[in-house]
């Protein structure tokens, strides 16, 4: 969903950040007195996917025909 502020980048758009759990997972654990925060990279990808992209930056959607 996006890096944060505070996460390290370990590589070229490689990023390792904290996770914490949401209160719903914290009660799925085993022992739901211990708030584990774990660990998790973030691989970013710098592709757009729903147009073509003009070089001024305009993006042309991608348009599919009607099939009747």
């Amino acid at each position: 969903k996006g890096i944060r502020k505070n996460a390290t980048e370990i590589s070229d758009g490689v990023f390792r950040q904290e996770q914490w759990p949401s209160f719903r997972g914290l009660l799925r654990t085993d022992n739901p007195n211990t708030y584990t925060v774990g660990s998790t990279v973030k691989h970013l990808n710098r592709e757009y996917t729903k147009g073509v992209v003009s070089p001024d930056g305009v993006v042309r959607p991608f348009v599919f025909a009607d099939s009747l």
